[in-house]
């Protein structure tokens, strides 16, 4: 059979607006902040997609790392929800790279694919949240430390630590960021940071926990 040589329209259809549906909360109205940074939708996510590569790529590579800059496409919540598919981005910025040849570090980094390996993590274990990753690890001899490699299984790493951005620390100088606990009391002060009040004191002797966690994850791999 052969095919045709006109494709007919779609006949019009019914159809609503999407507003009619009420899909955003209301009571209580969790999104207020999150309609400042997203709009959802096709459009809004193509329109991100384009002004990223247009040039919010440049300096991913480092800008990436540090959450008081622009760094990152936004794309997260467009791909979580299918408004975009990791194709299109892709394509996207390996034409970027083709176009402007001093972005290729930036757009190889950015496809890197940190985020679809923990896609397929979740596919290939989907009690990735409540188990170890690694069953050796099911034998760390204390169960807080137990709870964190289950709970934080693929980017912990990446969000748990302190940066400039707080602006506890803002007036710190940066060697002391990740330790104010070593500040000088006029280095607080000048800081505007009290430690128990304004910013909470150490749990631990890093030092110590440190050295009791390599003990315990040597005992482990002796297993």
């Amino acid at each position: 059979m052969l095919p045709p040589k006109t494709l007919r329209p779609v006949p019009d259809m019914a159809s609503d607006p999407l507003e009619e549906w009420h899909l955003e909360p209301t009571h209580p109205d969790w999104a207020g902040g999150l309609r400042e940074s997203w709009q959802p939708g096709e459009i809004s996510a193509l329109a991100r997609l384009n002004a990223f590569f247009e040039g919010g790529v440049a300096g991913y590579a480092g800008d990436r790392d540090r959450p008081d800059r622009r760094g990152t496409s936004g794309l997260s919540l467009h791909l979580r929800f299918g408004e975009i598919s990791p194709r299109q981005v892709w394509h996207a910025a390996r034409f970027a790279a083709a176009e402007r040849p001093a972005l290729a570090g930036d757009v190889d980094k950015y496809l890197s694919g940190w985020r679809e390996l923990c896609r397929h993590l979740v596919f290939d274990a989907p009690d990735l949240a409540l188990r170890n990753l690694q069953p050796s690890f099911d034998a760390f001899p204390w169960q807080t430390t137990r709870h964190l490699s289950r709970g934080n299984p693929a980017n912990w790493q990446w969000v748990a630590g302190a940066d400039a951005a707080l602006p506890e620390f803002a007036q710190l100088p940066t060697g002391l960021i990740h330790q104010p606990w070593r500040a000088a009391p006029l280095e607080l002060k000048g800081a505007g940071v009290e430690l128990g009040t304004t910013y909470p004191g150490p749990i631990i002797d890093h030092r110590a926990g440190r050295e009791r966690a390599l003990k315990a994850y040597a005992k482990v791999r002796a297993m």
